[in-house]
């Protein structure tokens, strides 16, 4: 069981790596965010948060 738990959390470790090194969370987190400041009261206020 503890074999199994740490070869699955060196998976799940693994996976983040590769989600960071190749850019995936940080264009999701861009793509997430754009549709989140749709409907921000203070236009500038979302030109701010986008750039």
């Amino acid at each position: 069981m503890v074999t199994a738990a740490l070869l699955g959390l060196i998976g799940g470790l693994a996976a983040l790596w590769h989600g960071f090194e190749g850019g995936m969370v940080v264009r999701h987190a861009l793509a997430a965010a754009s549709h989140h400041l749709a409907d921000v009261p203070v236009p500038f206020l979302a030109d701010i948060f986008r750039y």
